[in-house]
């Protein structure tokens, strides 16, 4: 344990490296929002490997995220299971809000191509990778339940996995001033480097579109996408029963409400769902893992304990 606790402190080092290069120069762009890690090709013989980890990850920023912040919890899940593939989605959150459903599937068809492959290539039963999903905040999982109905459009059943992390989602879609406020300035980190102007005109313009979003939905009796989102994270029409469930949350979190967070979990245990939840301290919103990184992937390496019933070796690259 003392070598795992060593390797975790290493991630969150500044300047922290897997082998001798930046994990973001490891990645291979499949879009302008997917990136594949994959497994590495020399080095895991000098250790035990973990056996029993998953083949693949799925992992889905959150809004403001670009590659280089997401990567830090690619660095952890290498770390802890060298052997799998990770999949990393970008959530711009311009872009998801802006867009159809149908174009936010088209955005995630390279995750689908490159995890299981394509339509014509029907699944054997059993024969599916073991698949660990990690969501990042609201945003990440509008596009996780995207890829989740874009799995099933091609193969005409829910999406293989073992374990979901839920990780600061899903929150209350609440229109009040102060909510308007912190989202608009999500919006304003996620597009300074594209606009000309000051931040605090985008923070303004971000305002006044989100309330003619509102006022459209209104008008046209239609929900909002987010609450569509979140609804369908426990239909078990998308999202399978087989894979247990983790939510990590925090009362500190000013984007997504802890009680919002609670009211999921009861939701998806009555609908019989296997959930576990971890109320953390004094972490906000998706810092939960930079604040305690050694409790974070002690959590999830035991919550893939319990969703597949074998013991997390740690290795060490």
């Amino acid at each position: 344990m003392t070598t795992f606790k060593a390797e975790i402190g290493e991630i969150q080092s500044e300047g922290a490296q897997l082998s001798s290069t930046k994990t973001t120069d490891k990645f291979t762009g499949l879009s302008d929002q997917v990136y594949l890690l994959s497994v590495p090709q020399h080095g895991l013989d000098r250790d035990i490997a973990d056996e029993h980890g998953p083949d693949l990850i799925l992992l889905f920023g959150w809004g403001d995220a670009s590659l280089k912040h997401v990567a830090k919890f690619a660095d952890g899940f290498r770390i802890l299971f060298p052997r799998a593939k990770i999949i990393l989605v970008l959530a711009p959150i311009f872009k998801g809000l802006f867009s159809s459903q149908d174009e936010r599937m088209s955005c995630v068809q390279p995750l689908i191509q490159e995890a299981f492959g394509t339509e014509s290539a029907a699944h054997t039963p059993g024969n599916d990778p073991s698949v660990l999903v990690h969501v990042l905040s609201s945003t990440g999982c509008l596009y996780f339940t995207t890829t989740l109905e874009a799995y099933r459009n091609a193969f005409g059943q829910a999406m293989p996995h073992s374990l979901l992390v839920m990780d600061s989602t899903p929150g209350f879609i609440d229109h009040s001033p102060g909510k308007i406020g912190r989202m608009a300035d999500a919006m304003t980190v996620d597009v300074r480097s594209k606009v000309p102007w000051p931040p605090q005109v985008t923070k303004v313009m971000c305002i006044m579109i989100l309330y003619m979003m509102r006022a459209v939905e209104l008008a046209r009796s239609r929900e909002n996408l987010l609450v569509v989102a979140f609804r369908m994270a426990n239909d078990e029409t998308f999202e399978t029963k087989s894979a247990r469930r983790l939510y990590i949350y925090s009362k500190e979190d000013r984007t997504t409400a802890w009680e919002a967070v609670e009211k999921h979990v009861n939701e998806a245990r009555h609908l019989g769902y296997e959930v576990d939840s971890n109320l953390w301290e004094g972490s906000g919103h998706v810092e939960h893992m930079r604040k305690s990184p050694e409790k974070y992937w002690s959590i999830l390496s035991k919550a893939w304990e319990k969703s597949t019933g074998f013991l997390v070796v740690k290795a060490r690259l």
